[in-house]
């Protein structure tokens, strides 16, 4: 008899021990999958938020806020919000994407070039926030990088030998410029690409 209970309580620990190994399994999996339906829910929650924006522009300062609004994404699914990160022709740091990138000509006519000018002249605290040199230092304004340097059209190519930079928004749009430059009347912006 002390036999038969010493056998069914080993069989228990044993039929025990495996379901908690699987449903710690499962737990994980289930983990990643919502994990990933929250990364994909945060990107169409920043393109509709942007679409939105962009519909409601009507004025100045809902411009302004249109082309001021950014957010902070994990891009490409990795589990981390940090680095340059490709999407479609741009390039753009996970950490601060601005609306304008993601909506491309909102309305045909609001693009990096107007949201430039644009926070140039009435908001440079904002252009600051997007303003960062095309090596991630801003010379006279501190705390305003996103700590991501986006390759330029100069950075070496990649194995495949192509540049991955030819969108790179920050080099395309001029946003390397301080707001002086911007703002000077013979400023202009000759690397833009349609």
């Amino acid at each position: 008899m002390i036999f038969g209970l010493m056998m069914l309580l080993i069989i228990s620990l044993v039929v025990l021990t495996m379901f908690f190994k699987f449903s710690k399994k499962g737990t994980g999996e289930l983990q990643q999958q919502l994990g990933a339906s929250l990364q994909e829910a945060a990107r169409e929650d920043a393109l509709i938020r942007c679409q939105s924006m962009c519909n409601d522009i009507t004025d100045d300062n809902s411009l302004i806020d249109y082309c001021s609004a950014q957010f902070t994404v994990d891009w490409d699914k990795n589990g981390l919000v940090q680095g340059p990160v490709s999407s479609g022709k741009w390039w753009f740091c996970e950490e601060r994407i601005p609306c304008f990138v993601l909506v491309e000509k909102c309305k045909r006519q609001y693009d990096g070039n107007v949201c430039r000018n644009i926070l140039a002249e009435f908001n440079t605290k904002n252009y600051y926030s997007l303003h960062v040199n095309l090596d991630a230092s801003v010379p006279d304004v501190k705390d305003f990088g996103d700590g991501c340097a986006l390759p330029t059209s100069t950075s070496s190519p990649d194995t495949d030998g192509q540049f991955p930079t030819q969108y790179n928004w920050k080099e395309r749009f001029c946003f390397a410029n301080t707001f002086d430059e911007v703002n000077d009347p013979n400023f202009e912006c000759n690397n833009v690409v349609s």
